[in-house]
């Protein structure tokens, strides 16, 4: 697990820049010795610590334990004496983000895509066939998996992108009655500690996916994850229909026909499976007639087997050039011809 402290940051994008305080500090090296000593935070990533501009310690995390376990063990270590928490306060997002208040200083801890401690246990441990059966995680286990995308309709009448996460196996030992992405994640985010029979087995799969995904890092820019994209697109040993890259609160995702499409959500606090987004994005261009093969601009999501309830993410399409693979297919010029006058986008 990594570690960064940040101690000072702007408040807003353009506001001032905002300077802990003492107390502040204090509290910052008190949870940092915690979680080091206590592992709580065993099995995340991208641990960082920031102030935000209303003065609270904020401690943020990708995968990992949920932020309500986090915040109960710290209220047991509370109850012993060896830390100050005056009071624990959670959010609707009960699983995600919780506030507290440590030696009078308001803290928030805030899990992105979080998987809980018994899974992060099940990576660590061998799982005795007698215990609980869980949903498996095959991307970040193994770093490959295949996405089938079903459809169904709500009772309110939407149409919802339910992303059903199953391990990579050969292709013709699973018959679905709607298509699937094989998704990989990239080479820097290769999970470590596969046995050499079943890296020997996926190694296939970062060659050939249908989406390959990118965990930003931190400080990663636009401008960056267009680079990459970019890079990845016109690569000419690896057929890639799809790349995108995926942050903390939103994804972008290019795809080989020349869309761009950004990914965001109106409720920044509520934290959701964003790796599956992408999935769901190109399966919608199959599902949907609209012009030029886009996604729809806005998309009603699942997870199957998750913690996660329907979210609704918006999308903002834009063009570039298409990869060299895409201009030599026969739906080349339908697909990406420019849009007439007045033609526009069909929802």
């Amino acid at each position: 697990m990594r570690t960064v402290v940040l101690t000072e940051r702007r408040a807003g994008r353009y506001g001032r820049t905002v300077h802990p305080t003492e107390q502040q500090q204090r509290v910052v090296g008190q949870l940092v010795l915690v979680f080091r000593e206590s592992l709580l935070l065993n099995g995340s990533r991208d641990v960082d610590y920031r102030i935000d501009e209303h003065g609270a310690v904020e401690v943020r995390w990708t995968s990992g334990p949920f932020a309500s376990e986090v915040a109960a063990e710290l209220a047991a270590y509370g109850a012993i004496g060896l830390l100050h928490v005056d009071a624990v306060t959670t959010t609707a997002s009960t699983t995600g983000r919780v506030h507290l208040l440590i030696s009078d200083v308001p803290v928030v801890l805030h899990a992105f895509e979080p998987i809980g401690k018994s899974a992060v246990s099940r990576r660590t441990f061998q799982t005795r066939p007698s215990e609980k059966w869980y949903w498996p995680s095959p991307l970040e286990e193994e770093g490959v998996a295949r996405d089938q995308v079903l459809w169904t309709l709500e009772l309110s009448g939407d149409l919802v992108a339910t992303v059903i996460r199953i391990p990579y196996d050969r292709p013709n030992d699973i018959n679905w009655s709607e298509g699937g992405q094989l998704v990989a994640v990239s080479e820097d985010d290769r999970p470590k500690g596969l046995s050499p029979a079943r890296r020997a087995e996926v190694s296939g799969a970062w060659e050939i996916c249908s989406i390959l995904l990118r965990y930003a890092p931190k400080g990663m820019s636009d401008d960056d994850a267009d680079t990459w994209m970019a890079e990845e697109l016109g690569n000419s040993f690896f057929l890639r229909m799809s790349v995108a890259v995926i942050f903390r609160d939103r994804c972008i995702m290019r795809d080989w026909s020349g869309f761009r499409v950004e990914a965001t959500m109106m409720d920044t606090a509520t934290t959701i499976p964003w790796s599956i987004v992408p999935s769901a994005l190109r399966a919608s261009t199959f599902r949907f007639k609209r012009s030029r093969n886009v996604p729809p601009t806005t998309l009603h999501v699942r997870e199957f087997g998750g913690r996660h309830s329907m979210f609704t993410v918006s999308t903002a399409v834009t063009w570039h050039a298409p990869s060299s693979f895409f201009s030599k297919t026969s739906t080349y010029h339908e697909v990406n011809r420019p849009p007439a006058v007045g033609e526009g986008f069909v929802d």
